[in-house]
């Protein structure tokens, strides 16, 4: 069974919301293994360069890669420290692009020229544990690829300042 058509749009519309947004968190590497987190937010003071967090990515069980033009830069088989050191460089870079396949792999390029491709492959065939390969977390809305290859969408949890 696939998404509806509306699951779909509103995943593509709350991936628009990340475009012109700067990476502004990025939790990857120290026992992690291969899953990140890029926090992507506005400037809440732009004299001191303070940025917070209003849209995440969280990739889970999916490959992926980061790369430069012809080169790889890391992937999701890579080591924790490398994965780590290569991710932090998009600290403070803005989503200039994003798409998503009809299979939900995710594609962004950043105004840097670094690209993250994400390959939604976890699949009801290998699903075992793993249900997820990737989430949007936004203010409404978290929005799962699931193994199923479906989006799932929940309300978001409400936030604690």
């Amino acid at each position: 069974m696939t998404s509806s058509a509306l699951e779909t749009a509103w995943l593509r519309e709350a991936l628009q919301q990340l475009r012109a947004l700067r990476v502004c968190e990025v939790s990857a590497g120290h026992l992690r293994g291969a899953m990140f987190l890029l926090g992507f937010g506005q400037a809440q003071d732009a004299a001191l360069r303070r940025y917070r967090a209003t849209h995440s990515l969280f990739v889970t069980h999916a490959s992926w890669r980061l790369s430069r033009s012809e080169r790889v830069c890391c992937g999701w088989n890579d080591p924790e420290d490398r994965i780590a050191s290569e991710l932090n460089g998009l600290l403070g870079d803005r989503l200039k692009s994003v798409s998503i396949s009809e299979c939900f792999d995710l594609d962004m390029v950043f105004e840097s020229k670094l690209r993250l491709r994400v390959l939604a492959d976890v699949t009801a065939a290998n699903l075992g544990q793993f249900e997820d390969n990737w989430l949007l977390l936004t203010p409404q809305h978290v929005l799962a690829v699931t193994a199923q290859h479906r989006i799932q969408v929940s309300p978001s949890a409400p936030t604690i300042d």
